[in-house]
């Protein structure tokens, strides 16, 4: 996760504007992206809770307005697949570095 948290870490600071997830056609940049995981990791991290935390809450926040009314079902959903699509590089990293061995 960490690796993840210094990517996104990077991303807003080089290339702010970038996408980094989409919520049905809504974009979520990385600059928007840093700024409010930076915010939540203060909170997340006086309350002893995890980097893990601090991103899905973050994702949480910036959810569209109009997305909100999706079940929490949906919405815990949504946040899983942005992870896993913000993760996507550290994963073919590792699937990579495991077909070198």
């Amino acid at each position: 996760m960490n690796d993840l948290i210094a990517r996104i870490d990077d991303r807003g600071r080089s290339t702010p504007g970038l996408t980094a997830v989409r919520f049905a056609g809504d974009a979520i940049t990385y600059g928007q992206l840093r700024e409010r995981l930076c915010a939540y990791d203060r909170v997340a991290s006086r309350a002893g809770l995890s980097e893990l935390a601090g991103l899905s809450a973050a994702l949480m926040s910036l959810m569209p307005e109009g997305r909100r009314t999706l079940t929490p079902a949906a919405q815990a959903q949504w946040v899983a697949e942005a992870m896993a699509w913000l993760g996507r590089e550290s994963a073919e990293a590792d699937i990579v570095a495991t077909a070198s061995v």
